[in-house]
């Protein structure tokens, strides 16, 4: 994966930071630095991603086969249905309900 999260909070010395992200572009990755949160920015995202896809199919009845191919249309890897079988974990469980979406 080319993206590299650079985890950091109030107590980390900012040069760290920097070196952290100087390594990752050095073996070409791209760095993100980020607050130190529960679980990963990408899952957070992701979470945001596949909520909204939930609730397209749920609430609209749009079959989630269409959903994954306007998804992969428009340039994703994968749609929200097949992300869902390969991605759903208590990481991403966690990060909905931090974000305020309520998964049960």
């Amino acid at each position: 994966m080319p993206l590299v999260e650079i985890v950091y909070d109030k107590k980390t010395d900012p040069a760290q930071v920097a070196k952290g992200a100087a390594f990752c572009s050095a073996i070409s990755r791209f760095p993100l630095p980020v607050k130190s949160t529960p679980g990963f920015l990408v899952n957070r995202v992701l979470s945001g991603y596949m909520a909204k896809a939930m609730s397209m199919h749920l609430e609209r009845g749009i079959p989630i086969e269409i959903l994954d191919k306007a998804a992969t249309s428009f340039g994703m890897p994968m749609g929200p249905g097949r992300t869902g079988g390969y991605r759903w974990s208590r990481c991403m469980h966690e990060s909905c309900n931090h974000a305020g979406w309520r998964v049960d």
